[in-house]
């Protein structure tokens, strides 16, 4: 559990442990997704527009698709 992104993407799977923000966090909740890098969407604009389209904004308030 050293790689941090991991480590999170086994929570949003799991459940496990229980987190919950920070006293001094500005938002209510652990974020659900990352959002695309430019790397990746930059140069393919057209499936990153339709992914969009078919899973919600770019941020870390959306859902991934199997945590509805």
């Amino acid at each position: 559990m050293q790689d941090g992104i991991e480590a999170w993407s086994d929570w949003r799977r799991l459940g496990v442990p229980d987190l919950k923000p920070g006293p001094n966090a500005d938002v209510t909740h652990i974020p659900y997704r990352r959002h695309y890098a430019s790397d990746d969407f930059t140069p393919n604009m057209a499936n990153y527009e339709a992914a969009i389209a078919l899973q919600g904004p770019d941020n870390f308030d959306t859902r991934v698709w199997w945590n509805k």
